[in-house]
């Protein structure tokens, strides 16, 4: 054999990926990503957007969304929309609750005639989805035009079930009959059972 020396082999350097943590800084896909999700919440949709194959933008956004530093970008992203918005869960709930309140018969003064649309309160002229202002009576009677008003509120009984299951009214699983027994259970004195 010959007297000349291999070189040393370097070791392999083993190069795993430095786990993720929130202070991770965003790579700019993700960033792209995080920006994209909070425009309407549709993971695969935002993929796409960030220019991750269509083909695979729902993996893609799903592994994404486990990310503890996407997390901690679209917590921020969450509370500077809130703090923009001012728009909180209280003031949601609200909100439902005065539709799901709402009585039609506070949209009327007290001679009976129905209240101009700029005199009603807020919480009454939230309610409204849509008016309607219809003339009748051109050619026959007095021939004077007569306004006939059609006031149409929101869904007040979906205003109602939004609020109740807010309030854990409704359960999403029926209650089951089973006793809350383990499914397997040996009696202590049965012969040939030993506990570790």
């Amino acid at each position: 054999m010959s007297d000349i020396a291999k070189p040393a082999r370097r070791p392999r350097s083993h190069r795993f990926p430095k786990p993720v943590t929130s202070d991770t800084p965003l790579r700019a896909r993700e960033r792209r990503f995080v920006e994209e999700y909070l425009v309407d919440l549709k993971g695969e949709a935002a993929a796409i957007r960030a220019v991750y194959s269509p083909k695979t933008a729902k993996v893609q956004a799903s592994q994404i969304l486990t990310r503890l530093n996407v997390q901690a970008a679209l917590e921020v992203g969450y509370k500077e929309r809130q703090a923009r918005t001012r728009i909180t869960a209280d003031s949601t709930v609200r909100a439902i609750a005065c539709l799901a309140h709402s009585d039609i018969r506070k949209f009327y003064d007290e001679h009976g005639g129905l209240m101009p649309i700029h005199a009603l309160p807020d919480d009454l002229a939230m309610c409204i989805a849509s008016v309607e202002v219809v003339k009748r009576n051109f050619t026959s009677g007095d021939g004077k035009p007569e306004l006939v008003w059609k006031i149409k509120l929101w869904n007040k009984p979906q205003a109602l079930e939004l609020l109740g299951r807010h309030q854990g009214l409704f359960r999403e699983d029926p209650p089951s009959d089973a006793p809350e027994v383990p499914c397997f259970q040996l009696p202590p004195e049965t012969p040939g059972v030993r506990v570790h």
